[in-house]
């Protein structure tokens, strides 16, 4: 369980902006023996919680701030949140990618996407990543 838990925190805080790699932690816990369902669950739990946490930072945000800072009208507020409705999951599915996945993240937190929408989008592309990683993993370790 200690792999397991290792492997959760270590994709927690690799789906923050810390530069951590959630792959190779996911690798080093396949290599010391963990069962790659539970290495998928564990990867896949603990990014998840990350981008919600970082969902829940830019909900903390104040549409205010950019009308009074960035000169930004209710209007292309307003535009930029139907935007955000249209393409919405398929940024929070993008969340899983390198840099632009937590930008992703915060922007829909900060623009208001629905919390439930955003969870299940996210982790549907985190379980994909993880489980193509998996994959690879194995089909390189079978293959040595």
């Amino acid at each position: 369980m200690l792999l397991f838990f290792s492997l959760f925190w270590a994709a927690f805080l690799a789906a923050t902006v810390l530069p951590f790699s959630s792959e190779a932690a996911l690798s080093a816990a396949l290599a010391a023996g963990l069962p790659w369902g539970l290495a998928l669950a564990g990867a896949t739990l603990g990014n998840a919680a990350g981008s919600m946490t970082t969902w829940y930072l830019g909900r903390l945000g104040k549409l205010d701030w950019l009308k009074k800072y960035c000169r930004v009208t209710a209007y292309q507020i307003e535009r930029a949140q139907k935007r955000i409705g249209r393409f919405g999951a398929a940024g929070a599915f993008l969340c899983f990618l390198p840099v632009v996945g937590d930008v992703f993240a915060i922007a829909l937190g900060f623009m208001r996407y629905p919390a439930g929408k955003f969870l299940l989008f996210m982790t549907a592309g985190k379980i994909c990543r993880y489980a193509l990683w998996i994959w690879i993993h194995l089909a390189i370790k079978e293959n040595l």
